[in-house]
């Protein structure tokens, strides 16, 4: 099977006041069609990494290639186009919208993306 997602050596430090290690020399692959959980104990660095690993927090060092792409070695308008295209994201604090139930929001996502990207409605069935 192919590689979908290839972590190679992924940090994440921060040093506003002293150094703080959130994510330290993580490596991992994802073959297509695997299932991945990410566990451990909050504080870990979990959505750190997850925030990494999805192009929208940049590592202090280390790789991540999403099938071929490495998405790190982009520019800014290169990454949000392909986070727009490539990633679809749940947020653990559903803060933008705090009105709307998870379902609702994310057809209010659908819904945006449809009308911004009309090549995409033969894709989808409309």
């Amino acid at each position: 099977m192919s590689t979908a997602l290839s972590v190679s050596d992924l940090s994440k430090k921060y040093t506003s006041s002293g150094q703080v290690d959130a994510v330290n020399s993580v490596n991992f692959t994802v073959t297509a069609g695997e299932f991945l959980a990410i566990v451990g104990r909050s504080g870990s660095g979990k959505s750190t990494l997850l925030a990494m690993t999805g192009g929208i927090c940049r590592p202090s060092s280390g790789s991540v290639h999403m099938a071929e792409t490495a998405i790190w070695q982009q520019n800014a308008d290169q990454l949000a186009r392909f986070r727009n295209i490539t990633i679809g994201y749940v947020f653990q604090s559903a803060g933008l919208l705090s009105a709307l139930l998870w379902v609702q929001e994310s057809t209010l996502i659908r819904e945006s993306f449809l009308v911004a990207n009309k090549d995409a409605w033969p894709l989808l069935g409309r």
